[in-house]
């Protein structure tokens, strides 16, 4: 008589929709800084003033639940922010594109611009702060590591000629709901 109990149980558990919403509000993550050559005064006249594209990984996975597990459905990762910061001024940075790429290897889904920046004429900040719009960057998210390509253009002439540093810091947001019956029987 039990196993039928539990039968029944189960059934009545699963239709009643035994779910949950999960909402994780703020997740940043930064990768360390960057050693960068600083630039022979005199040496920029060959110097082209597109800065060229670079790809930088973003592990998220220490901050998010794992968001492809059976059960978990209705998923948003939305982009927040990203912050750029210098360990010396950058006026030689004009302008910014922010793109999310796919994974190494991977064609699809297609690049996406999350946000462009423009450097307002007469500073030379050491962080350059910008705020996403909240796309879902959940179809980019690849074994919880997500990939950014920066690209821009920037004054050559202002290029730093001491060894200076870099680092990013990306925040993300999540939100799924859960069905526990699903999830606990992976």
């Amino acid at each position: 008589m039990r196993p039928a109990l539990a039968v029944v149980l189960a059934a009545a558990l699963t239709a009643c929709g035994l779910t949950a919403d999960v909402d994780v509000e703020r997740v940043c993550v930064r990768i360390p800084q960057q050693q960068m050559p600083g630039v022979t005064p005199g040496f920029v006249s060959g110097i082209s003033d597109t800065l060229p594209p670079v790809r930088v990984p973003f592990s998220v996975g220490a901050g998010l639940p794992d968001l492809q597990n059976r059960g978990v459905t209705d998923v948003q990762v939305p982009f927040l922010s990203l912050d750029l910061t210098s360990s010396q001024e950058a006026p030689f940075i004009r302008t910014l594109t922010i793109r999310v790429v796919p994974a190494a290897g991977s064609t699809t889904p297609p690049p996406k611009t999350l946000v462009s920046y423009q450097r307002p004429d007469g500073t030379a900040p050491t962080t350059i702060h910008v705020d996403g719009d909240r796309t879902n960057l959940i179809d980019y998210l690849e074994a919880q590591q997500l990939t950014l390509e920066i690209s821009g253009e920037g004054d050559p002439s202002k290029l730093p000629s001491t060894i200076w540093t870099a680092d990013a810091k990306l925040c993300v947001g999540a939100k799924a709901t859960v069905d526990y019956i699903q999830a606990a029987s992976n």
